[in-house]
């Protein structure tokens, strides 16, 4: 909730978190709350987010090109036929990308 610098009576702030439980008061003009907002929403994203390892053939270049553009690659190794990246993906797109491609390997990481 934002404009938490207007209100003239603060009091109503325990009162509007008891009423919306995820709720986080801001300020965006005085960035009153803004590190709590962070906070709340980099849990959230976490919670959604996979650590894993995908391996696949260096000619799955269909692949690869989706990885880049729908995961966070952290690191990328490859041998003389397989390419192996460690990423976050969210992990609802993990389930769209094993019926999607056969020649992948996936490996979760424990964070």
């Amino acid at each position: 909730m934002n404009k938490i610098d207007a209100l003239k009576d603060e009091s109503v702030i325990p009162l509007l978190k008891n009423r919306y439980k995820n709720c986080i008061v801001i300020s965006a003009k005085t960035c009153q709350g803004i590190p709590a907002l962070k906070q709340k929403i980099a849990e959230i994203l976490e919670k959604r987010l996979l650590n894993i390892e995908i391996s696949c053939s260096q000619e799955n270049g269909k692949l690869i090109a989706t990885l880049h553009e729908n995961a966070h690659i952290l690191n990328r190794t490859s041998d003389d036929r397989r390419l192996t990246f460690h990423l976050q993906i969210e992990d609802k797109f993990l389930s769209k990308l094993l019926k999607l491609h056969d020649d992948i390997q996936i490996k979760e990481l424990v964070p």
